[in-house]
């Protein structure tokens, strides 16, 4: 039996168990299953490396009605930063630290790495796109081995956050139906944020919610247990891919608007 469907499994029968029940608590319990099965930490088994699960409609409503109350404006009231006040550079700044790289991008396939500072990132407010997990240096090796590339994994420092988007062709909704879309994505954001902290909400500009979690640079077995529930409920598996890009908060002249901000959670707290 896969991962997927056993924390499918743990959280279906915990519905009625008398209390609520986070997807942190069961990715745990798996994992120390696997622990004490195998005997030692890793769990290769749990990272398939291509077999993303189907998307699932029926569960995916069942998720959305469970926190349908979770609109936009309840995120607005949630944030911890009035999102109208988060500038694109406030928010930056809370992903990277000194001696870090960034990423940005001015189209999918024109972009550049240098080091993260207040100045360098001035104008970001004007681009689309931005790598919110920092890099090593000015470019790395792409799978080849041989090809320099300023945007690729290897050059990744670390797997700070998991960037969620929806894939607005799996629901089948048309143009007219934008605000429904916003309010499936906003509720399906509630479930996940029961299992990773959620940091940022950034509207695409079109019709996508990208919600970026924190992973407090948990195993990537913990991880690829969550994006297969994500993926499950309609989330584009691309962004598994730790240099992917994702929207810039705040970006294209504010177009790409915040909906919410916390950065507080972006850290794991120190023992």
């Amino acid at each position: 039996m896969s991962p997927q469907r056993i924390a499918e499994l743990l959280e279906a029968h915990s519905k009625d168990c008398g209390r609520h029940v986070p997807g942190t608590e069961i990715v745990d319990t798996v994992r120390n299953a696997v622990r004490e099965i195998n005997g030692h930490e890793s769990a290769p088994w749990l990272l398939p490396k291509s077999n993303w699960p189907d998307y699932d409609p029926q569960k995916t409503f069942r998720i959305a009605s469970r926190y349908w109350d979770f609109d936009l404006e309840k995120w607005h009231r949630e944030s911890a930063v009035a999102p109208g006040e988060v500038t694109t550079g406030g928010a930056l700044t809370e992903f990277f630290q000194g001696g870090e790289f960034i990423t940005l991008g001015f189209k999918k396939n024109y972009f550049e790495t240098f080091p993260f500072s207040r100045k360098a990132i001035a104008h970001a407010h004007r681009l689309p796109f931005v790598v919110l997990n920092p890099m090593k240096h000015y470019w790395g090796l792409k799978k080849d081995g041989k090809t320099r590339s300023a945007k690729c994994d290897s050059n990744v420092k670390e797997r700070r956050v998991l960037v969620i988007e929806f894939d607005a062709e799996k629901f089948e909704i048309g143009s007219s139906d934008l605000a429904e879309f916003l309010h499936i994505q906003a509720a399906l954001h509630a479930h996940l944020e029961t299992w990773l902290p959620l940091v940022l909400i950034t509207f695409s500009g079109n019709q996508s919610l990208h919600g970026t979690y924190a992973t407090h640079l948990l195993p990537e077995e913990d991880l690829k247990l969550f994006m297969n529930e994500a993926v499950s409920i309609g989330a584009d598996p691309a962004l598994w891919v730790k240099s992917q890009f994702t929207r810039m908060p705040g970006g294209r002249d504010g177009r790409q608007s915040i909906h919410y901000f916390n950065p507080e959670v972006l850290y794991a707290p120190t023992p």
